[in-house]
């Protein structure tokens, strides 16, 4: 699991080859909490296939913005450097990686 910045994220997303699942989270919402026990499962289970990063929202206003995230927890797929999707609120792991797997053959 890489844990994004407003510095890194153009290294470590948009100029990455392949598929990047981002979770936009605020440490302090409960939901996003409980995104992030799914977002674990989900780097360990697609470690070979898709990274997996963070971005902390209140650490990184600039991304944040750039994007327009409105509610959390948002999740925002790229492939390739280009956003592909987005999912806001919570997601089950099960609901995840069906969408993964959609999203992946694609």
């Amino acid at each position: 699991m890489v844990h994004l910045s407003d510095l890194s994220f153009a290294d470590e997303v948009l100029a990455f080859e392949g598929f990047v699942l981002v979770d936009f989270y605020l440490a302090s919402n409960a939901d996003c909490q409980r995104e992030g026990v799914v977002i674990e499962e989900i780097a360990q289970k697609y470690y070979q296939r898709v990274k997996v990063a963070k971005l902390d929202m209140e650490k990184n206003p600039a991304i944040t913005a750039r994007y327009r995230i409105s509610s959390v927890p948002t999740l925002i797929f790229f492939k390739n450097g280009e956003e592909m999707d987005r999912v806001m609120d919570f997601v089950s792991e099960e609901e995840l990686s069906r969408y993964l797997e959609k999203k992946i053959k694609e």
